[in-house]
C-alpha cells in the first residue's frame, strides 16, 4: 500500500522544503510591510511635521508620464498572461497587443478633429471590439486543424491518444498509460489541463524550459487529462480528489495501480515533483 502525500506534508529528509517555501512567506510579509511604509509614512510626516507639498507645476506633467509609463507596463505583463491563458505565447500576445494598439490609434486618428477626444476614443474603442469580435467567431465557427488521429477500419477517425511535446510524450488514453506503467515499472504522473488555464499553460511551459522538471518527467509515463474529456469528470468525482471542485491545475502522482502517492494544485512546486518522480 502506498503512502500518499499532499502537497502540504512532506516527510524525511523532505521536510526541507517546507523552509524554502516559507522563505517566500517571509519575503512576501516583507513586501506587504515596505508597501504600508509607503504608503503610510508621507501621510505621518505632513500630519506631523506640517509639511507642505509641493506647488503643482511643469514637473507634474513628467510625473504623470512616468506613473502612464509604470502603469501601462503592468497592464502589458497582466494582458500577456491572460492571453497565454488561451493558449498562445508570448511572442503571440506581443504582437495580438501591438496590434490592437496600432489599430486603436488608426482608428483615432482617422476620425475627423472636430468630434471631442472622448468620442473619438469611444469610437475606436468600438472599432477595436469589433474587429476582436470578427476574428474571435471566426476563429470558432471556421474548421480547424487537430492533432493526429488515428483511423479505424471503417474509415472513422479515433480522437488523438498521444500528444508531444518537445522530448515529452503525454498519453491523453488513460488505459494506454496505465498498461504502459504496468510494463515498465514507472511511475505515472497526471496534469489535468485547460487550455484557458493560465497556470496550466504556465506549467505546460515549465516543463520545456526547466531542464531538471524535464528529465524527471521523462522518468514517468505522463498521462493528460483535459477538463473537456469524460474521463476528467470521473476524476472530479472521486472522493480523493476535492481539490478538483476548486479548479485547476492540478497534478498526481500513481503508481500502476493507480494508488496515489503525491497531489499538488500548485504548478510551482516543481520541486516537489522532481524529488518523487526521480
Amino acid at each position: 500500500m502506498c503512502r500518499t502525500y499532499s502537497s502540504q506534508y512532506i516527510s524525511g529528509d523532505r521536510v526541507k522544503l517546507k523552509h524554502g517555501y516559507s522563505r517566500f512567506g517571509v519575503s512576501a510579509a516583507f513586501k506587504m510591510m515596505f508597501f504600508g511604509f509607503g504608503v503610510g509614512v508621507p501621510v505621518l510626516l505632513l500630519g506631523v511635521f506640517g509639511l507642505a507639498l509641493p506647488k503643482s507645476g511643469k514637473w507634474m506633467f513628467y510625473v504623470q508620464w512616468v506613473f502612464a509609463i509604470v502603469i501601462a507596463y503592468f497592464a502589458y505583463g497582466y494582458l500577456v498572461k491572460g492571453i497565454n491563458g488561451f493558449g498562445m505565447n508570448d511572442n503571440v500576445s506581443f504582437y495580438i497587443i501591438l496590434g490592437a494598439v496600432l489599430l486603436f490609434l488608426a482608428s483615432f486618428n482617422l476620425q475627423s478633429q472636430n468630434k471631442s477626444k472622448q468620442l473619438r476614443t469611444k469610437l475606436s474603442l468600438f472599432a477595436l471590439a469589433g474587429v476582436f469580435g470578427f476574428f474571435l467567431i471566426g476563429a470558432n465557427v471556421l474548421p480547424q486543424e487537430s492533432a493526429t488521429y488515428n483511423s479505424t477500419a471503417s474509415g472513422q477517425e479515433m480522437p488523438p491518444t498521444i500528444e508531444q511535446k518537445g522530448e515529452l510524450t503525454w498519453y491523453l488514453n488513460k488505459e494506454a498509460a496505465y498498461q504502459k506503467a504496468a510494463e515498465t515499472g514507472k511511475l505515472v504522473f497526471v496534469d489535468f489541463h485547460r487550455d484557458r488555464c493560465t497556470n496550466c499553460v504556465a506549467f505546460q511551459k515549465q516543463t520545456q524550459s526547466d531542464a531538471a522538471l524535464n528529465a524527471a518527467l521523462q522518468n514517468a509515463i505522463l498521462y493528460k487529462v483535459y477538463d473537456t474529456s469524460t474521463k476528467f469528470e470521473k476524476y472530479r468525482n472521486d472522493p480523493r480528489f476535492p481539490e478538483l471542485k476548486v479548479g485547476l491545475p492540478f497534478f498526481l502522482i500513481t503508481d500502476a495501480k493507480e494508488n496515489v502517492i503525491y497531489k499538488t494544485n500548485d504548478f510551482k512546486k516543481t520541486d516537489e515533483i522532481k524529488l518523487f518522480l526521480n
